[in-house]
């Protein structure tokens, strides 16, 4: 039984551009511990990255807060070359931040690939900060990554930010609020020039 979930699991991966896995799957260690160590463990392991996307870093949420939102984060990999369209994948994977853990990518702003790269991201560098918080029906830059190295990602669902700013108004009035109001006027001056 365990042969044959192993080998349907290598299908489910083999059938993305990317490798995904959860906290859990990269050390396994985690799932065996106890939930008070789980959460420890994992906020010991994804406090850098956290800490790169103002409204969830140590200066407004406490531990226990950032180990809520660590454990939801999915890990990711993207070979050399590889692109990464993210409204072809928001189905599987929803919205989210993006934290680069090992190395190097490209964003590019609109999905077409004639645009020209609008940022170069290397380690721990975040992406999609400040469009995440934009409401579903406001259509926010959902552009590309072109992964330059094999790169590893952290990915943050908005869920997690959601639910993390909704128990933490301090969070939300000092440093999100102006993330989405900064998002919402570039949204704008995007949808006016097209």
């Amino acid at each position: 039984k365990r042969i044959k979930h192993f080998i349907s699991r290598q299908r489910d991966l083999s059938r993305t551009n990317c490798y995904s896995s959860s906290l859990g799957e990269m050390f396994p260690v985690v799932d065996t511990l106890p939930p008070e160590l789980q959460q420890l463990s994992t906020v010991l392991v994804l406090k850098p990255y956290l800490d790169t996307v103002p409204y969830l870093s140590s200066q407004h949420l406490d531990q226990m807060e950032q180990s809520r939102v660590a454990l939801e984060c999915k890990l990711f990999e993207f070979g050399i070359g590889e692109r990464f369209f993210l409204k072809d994948h928001l189905h599987d994977i929803g919205r989210g931040v993006f934290v680069l853990r090992d190395g190097t990518a490209m964003t590019i702003r609109s999905s077409n690939l004639s645009s020209a790269a609008s940022r170069l991201l290397s380690s721990g560098d975040a992406f999609g900060t400040d469009q995440v918080l934009l409401s579903d029906d406001i259509e926010g830059s959902r552009g590309a990554l072109h992964f330059l190295t094999f790169t590893k990602i952290i990915f943050i669902p908005r869920d997690a930010i959601l639910s993390a700013l909704a128990r933490n108004p301090t969070a939300w009035k000092e440093s999100a609020r102006w993330r989405l109001l900064k998002a919402l006027i570039l949204s704008r001056a995007t949808k006016k020039n097209n």
